[in-house]
């Protein structure tokens, strides 16, 4: 009780050194404590110090040890407090709300939490407000059954009535996440409020009702009028409302039961002034197509947009042509007609089409019954690559009639490669696929050999640990030997204590003074050197104070 009494006392020390070395050994030895009520007090009162660094140590001490109170209500009561309070530093509240989320589970009346958590989203601190508010999402779903529907009502007024736009788009996001918790009877009324919420005049809402919505739409009763809320709002004046409407279309259309209508509005959706409206649209396309039936008839109208006016539809029906074709039935048939129509219409963007799909599908080429000079009348189009005769693509735009290339890049004659992928010093590939020594693959594993030769072995580390500790253990034996009864003197085993403590490596310090005090507790008593210690934290000298009220906690 003693040794409790002290450290309280050094708490309210004139140093602010000494102050804050003995809240953070309070801290460590608070689950020892046999008044932890007090010193919850004494650390609470610390909070109004006017030193940040006690203030600091104060705050990050109440929520630390805010678990293993025995009232966590009436603890969580003075951390409100502490955060509604006028004459609160910003540190403190600040401090405290950032670590709330962690505390809220240990918390036992949830309802009283949530309470306090709307009291303060309407709080005249703007960084209170939106972090309780946030902080709403986590309490909803352990409040009780009876107690939801007015929790739900609550927080669609903080969503639709707070003058704080973030606070009613947290405010959202909480209804959003309070959904699945709902009563079954209610389901069917909230999800109507987070359509609603979805169309709504706030950017704010807006997005995170369209956050909320993909997980509930397979709920909602008229899926075909959802959809085509959401829809609309992919031409929003607001930037962040086209983009999550866009994406709440991407993951709700698996669920939408007229397929075609999905296919025709994404279709729509590519001329969209936004481009991320048009990329993303153009990429559901391409995974909507092998869902569908007909694929001629989608695939048809494909063709007909490479003939747009505007040369992003152009660009982007190319890329989706590429991904959907695998899913053609006849490939070689529709390559064919796609050979055909990029020569009739001199389409730059049906050539494009064509000569990836011939680097993709080389097989094409002997199969489909196109011309050799159809090929190469296309392959001249395509830049920086031709296609030889034999269906293959150079890297260096060059085919020779044998098939060999110039040395950027080269096959041998016979066409084939080395197995290991290998190249000699000039780059060319010998037929063997063997390297010369002076290679790039011999500079690759002396860089590895360099590498594991300059990496430290764990070993040595593992062996520093060992030493290091063997170092503690005999330092220790020498200062028990050079007394003559086998016990050292106090005083020396203090000076010895400071010097330890002041260690900059945390492990040796920590290491050493707990054996050498275990090793002086078989001796003596340990009590002697906790009174000398004390008595040193009263000295003038504010750096041995500092030390001396650190050593406290490894005495304790």
């Amino acid at each position: 009780m003693q040794a409790f009494e002290d450290l309280l006392r050094l708490c309210s020390d004139g140093k602010s050194e000494v102050r804050e070395e003995a809240v953070n050994s309070l801290t460590t030895v608070f689950p020892n404590v046999p008044d932890r009520q007090l010193a919850w007090e004494r650390l609470v009162n610390l909070t109004a110090y006017p030193e940040e660094t006690v203030m600091t140590a104060a705050v990050n001490a109440l929520v630390s040890v805010f678990s293993l109170m025995p009232d966590k209500n009436r603890a969580w009561k003075d951390l409100v407090e502490l955060i509604n309070s006028k004459s609160s530093m910003e540190d403190v509240n600040r401090g405290i709300l950032r670590s709330l989320s962690y505390l809220i589970h240990e918390v036992p009346d949830k309802q009283q939490m949530w309470k306090d958590l709307l009291e303060m989203a309407s709080s005249d601190d703007s960084y209170v407000r939106e972090k309780s508010a946030s902080l709403l999402s986590m309490v909803f779903p352990e409040l009780p059954n009876e107690g939801k529907e007015e929790a739900w009502d609550e927080v669609l007024e903080l969503a639709t009535e707070s003058v704080d736009g973030k606070v009613r788009e947290q405010a959202a996001r909480a209804l959003g996440a309070a959904y699945p918790d709902m009563p079954d009877e209610m389901k069917d009324e909230t999800l109507e409020t987070l359509l609603e919420l979805a169309v709504s005049e706030s950017p704010e809402v807006q997005k995170e009702a369209l956050l909320a919505l993909p997980p509930v739409f397979s709920h909602i009763p008229d899926k075909i009028e959802a959809w085509n809320d959401v829809l609309r709002l992919t031409g929003d004046e607001s930037e962040h409302v086209r983009k999550q409407a866009v994406d709440a279309l991407v993951f709700i259309f698996p669920d939408m039961p007229d397929k075609n209508k999905v296919w025709v509005d994404f279709l729509s959706l590519t001329r969209e002034r936004d481009e991320y409206v048009r990329n993303v649209a153009a990429d559901a396309l391409a995974s909507l197509f092998p869902s569908l039936d007909d694929k001629s008839s989608l695939w048809n109208e494909l063709i007909k947009l490479t003939e747009d006016k505007d040369e992003h539809v152009r660009r982007m029906t190319a890329d989706t042509l590429t991904k959907v074709f695998p899913y053609m039935s006849y490939r070689n048939e529709v390559y064919s007609e796609l050979v055909r129509l990029a020569e009739k219409k001199d389409s730059s963007v049906l050539r494009k089409v064509v000569n990836t799909l011939a680097s993709v599908y080389p097989q094409l080429y002997n199969k489909n019954g196109v011309s050799e000079g159809e090929l190469e009348e296309l392959g001249k189009h395509k830049s920086g690559e031709e296609i030889s005769k034999s269906g293959e693509i150079s890297k260096s735009g060059e085919t020779s009639k044998s098939g060999e290339t110039s040395k950027s890049g080269e096959t041998s004659k016979s066409g084939e490669t080395s197995k290991s992928g290998e190249t000699s010093k000039s780059g060319e590939t010998s037929k063997s696929g063997e390297t010369s020594k002076s290679g790039e693959k011999e500079g690759t594993d002396n860089m590895q050999v360099q590498d594991k030769e300059t990496r430290t072995p764990v070993s040595y580390f593992s062996d520093f640990a060992v030493d290091s500790k063997e170092y503690i253990r005999k330092d220790i034996a020498e200062l028990f030997t050079r007394a003559d009864s086998g016990l050292p003197d106090k005083n020396e085993i203090i000076e010895k204590l400071i010097s330890l403590s002041s260690d900059p490596d945390p492990q040796m310090r920590r290491g050493s003074i707990e054996s050498l005090l275990s090793a002086y507790s078989q001796y003596g008593k340990t009590q002697d050197i906790w009174s000398e210690i004390l008595r040193l934290a009263g000295e003038d000298d504010t750096g041995a104070r500092k030390n001396a009220a650190e050593l406290l906690h490894y005495i304790f």
